[in-house]
C-alpha cells in the first residue's frame, strides 16, 4: 500500500510540476512582452526627439545652435528627468533620426544599443544590410563588437563597388 501512495505523490508533483511550469510560462512570456513594448516605446521617443532637435536646428545636417540647444537640453532634462540625458545621448539621439528618416524603418526587435551601433554605419547601403542582418539574427548587443569590425571591412567593400 505504500508504494501506491508513492506512485500517487509522484503523479500529483508531476502534475503539478507541469502546471507550476505553464503558470510560470505566462508570466515569463508577458514580462518579455512589457521589456519588448517599452523598448521600442523609448526607442520611437529617442527617433522623435532626434527629429525635433533636427528641425529646430532648421533640418541641417551640423548646425552651431544645436551645441547650445543639445547642451540646454541636457542640463533642463537630467534636472526634470534624472539620468540618460547626456549632451552625448541627445547627439546620439539626432544622429539616429538622420540616420532613420522613416520612423516606420524601425523595428521592435532591435534595442537603443543595436541602433547605436548602427548609427555609427556611415554608408547607407552598409546600414541598411546590417539592420536587416540584426533583424534576421537578433544579434546581441555583445556581438557588436564583431559588426563594428565587419563594418571596417564591409563599408570599403561597398565604396569600392560603387566606385
Amino acid at each position: 500500500m505504500r508504494m501506491a501512495k508513492s506512485k500517487e505523490q509522484k503523479a500529483v508533483v508531476k502534475t503539478e510540476s507541469a502546471f507550476y511550469a505553464q503558470v510560470r510560462d505566462v508570466f515569463v512570456q508577458a514580462r518579455q512582452f512589457v521589456h519588448k513594448t517599452a523598448n521600442f516605446a523609448m526607442v520611437k521617443a529617442y527617433w522623435l526627439v532626434g527629429k525635433m532637435i533636427v528641425e529646430k536646428q532648421g533640418g541641417e545636417a551640423k548646425a552651431a545652435y544645436g551645441d547650445r540647444l543639445i547642451a540646454s537640453l541636457a542640463i533642463q532634462l537630467t534636472a526634470d528627468l534624472g539620468k540618460g540625458f547626456t549632451q552625448a545621448n541627445l547627439r546620439y539621439m539626432r544622429l539616429f533620426y538622420l540616420a532613420f528618416r522613416n520612423c516606420h524603418t524601425l523595428c521592435d526587435e532591435l534595442s537603443w544599443s543595436h541602433y547605436r551601433l548602427l548609427i555609427s554605419v556611415e554608408n547607407e547601403e552598409a546600414r541598411a544590410y546590417y539592420l536587416e542582418e540584426a533583424k534576421k539574427s537578433l544579434w546581441s548587443v555583445r556581438e557588436r563588437t564583431a559588426i563594428e569590425d565587419a563594418n571596417l571591412s564591409r563599408n570599403g567593400m561597398l565604396a569600392r563597388s560603387a566606385a
